[in-house]
């Protein structure tokens, strides 16, 4: 099955409101349902440059960096690589619908444990710490304060 979870924006432009979902397509409306949530649903995440791919790669979701050439570009940003998500190896890039439909194929047959990819990202992966970022972060600033 597909679930297409259009940008918050699209959404509220109404810019995908003719598309046709039947069984096969789902939808994700990404102003209601938490990306957590919609990520376990899936095992693959087609993405341009969007923050989904790294949360992806953090729960092991295989991430795919659709590098569309046709994307426009926002805020002088780089539509190949925006976060170096690519340049860094936690997604990987396909140029081609092609590319994205041979990696859906491989991953068919085996999909790799690839979260530990966005460990760059989230240093506390793979770690005690490990999904408890908040309360490492309250120990420093705990530990900080006390030691003033």
């Amino acid at each position: 099955n597909i679930i297409f979870r259009p940008h918050p924006w699209e959404i509220i432009s109404n810019k995908y409101n003719t598309l046709l979902y039947d069984d096969l397509i789902q939808f994700s409306d990404s102003l209601v349902e938490p990306p957590f949530d919609y990520l376990k649903k899936v095992d693959v995440v087609i993405s341009g440059n969007s923050g989904i791919l790294l949360e992806a790669a953090m729960l092991n979701v295989y991430p795919l960096f659709w590098n569309n050439l046709k994307q426009e570009t926002k805020y002088k940003d780089n539509p190949k690589d925006k976060y170096g998500f690519v340049r860094n190896n936690v997604v990987l890039q396909c140029d081609t619908i092609d590319d994205i439909m041979n990696k859906i194929e491989d991953l068919m047959i085996y999909k790799p444990n690839i979260r530990y990819l966005s460990k760059i990202y989230v240093d506390t992966i793979d770690t005690k710490f490990d999904g408890k970022s908040s309360k490492l972060a309250a120990n420093i600033i705990t530990n900080k304060i006390r030691s003033t």
